[in-house]
């Protein structure tokens, strides 16, 4: 008898042992209870609260993660109910700053915001089949929409303030808007302006003349000439017989000249097609 009485919980059967083993007894039912209640979820009676010990720690919300901390950080208790508290089961003796100074929340990142509308929307450079269009940015924003005609048209693979839209008829007219995206959402569309597609021509326009070359720096060659009245699609630039480039108006700078002799030559361009070369002028850098 003496060993079965050191056996429970330091007691004496005879001595009021017996009361010690029904209070573990009632602590380890209450417990069951608390998870049981944790898995039912809210909806539990005042009575069932106060006899438990449930204690609120935050109002309801959209699924964000109530969370407890422990020695090694937080640790989860689980979803907020989406209509009730959330609730950690605790006893009188936990009830403090153990527990309101260790509560984290965590859910969605609420600081960032729908960019600003985008300004000073402007096109330019406007040929028989594309504009370019520029525009003030959107602190923040990670690309660009636009929109022609009311319609989605394309979006930008970065935040680059810029764009070409091509594939327009020759002689169309357009609007376009521009609106900013980032994470949080699409801003409101700038305000829309207007685009008048240059119109299509019969015949290709003629010979650019007049090429004058210049070297403004080592490495680069600056070319102008005389513009074509009809070349409404810009200019090809030709470098010792190949195509290096296109540009809107009468001029172009070359760069990443290497040393020697090289020959220049332009061409211009309209909805008929592409001029015959001018005459060639010859470059040493």
């Amino acid at each position: 008898m003496g060993a079965a009485g050191a056996g429970v919980a330091g007691g004496d059967l005879a001595a009021g042992g017996a009361v010690g083993l029904h209070q573990a007894l009632d602590e380890v039912d209450h417990a069951l209870q608390v998870l049981d209640l944790a898995d039912r979820g809210p909806g539990v009676e005042a009575a069932q609260e106060a006899d438990l010990g449930l204690v609120d720690v935050a109002g309801a919300g959209d699924g964000a993660l109530v969370e407890q901390g422990g020695a090694d950080g937080p640790v989860g208790v689980g979803p907020q109910a989406a209509h009730g508290l959330g609730r950690v089961p605790v006893g009188a003796e936990d009830v403090g700053a153990e527990v309101a100074d260790d509560l984290v929340l965590a859910g969605p990142d609420s600081r960032t915001t729908i960019p600003a509308q985008p300004t000073d929307l402007a096109p330019s450079e406007t040929t028989s089949h594309s504009t370019r269009l520029t525009w003030t940015g959107s602190p923040g924003a990670s690309r660009y929409r636009i929109y022609q005609d009311g319609v989605l048209r394309i979006s930008t693979a970065n935040s680059e303030p810029s764009a070409v839209l091509t594939g327009l008829a020759p002689g169309s007219s357009h609007t376009f808007a521009v609106s900013a995206v980032d994470s949080a959402g699409e801003s409101a569309p700038s305000e829309s302006v207007g685009v008048n597609v240059m119109p299509g021509q019969d015949t290709p326009p003629f010979a650019p003349r007049s090429v004058a070359a210049t070297i403004p720096a080592p490495g680069q060659v600056w070319l102008a000439w005389e513009a074509v009245q009809s070349a409404s699609d810009g200019y090809y630039v030709y470098r010792d017989g190949v195509r290096i480039a296109w540009t809107y108006g009468p001029s172009y700078l070359v760069v990443a000249v290497t040393p020697g002799e090289h020959i220049f030559a332009v061409s211009a361009l309209n909805s008929a097609g592409e001029s015959p070369r001018s005459s060639p002028v010859t470059v040493i850098s």
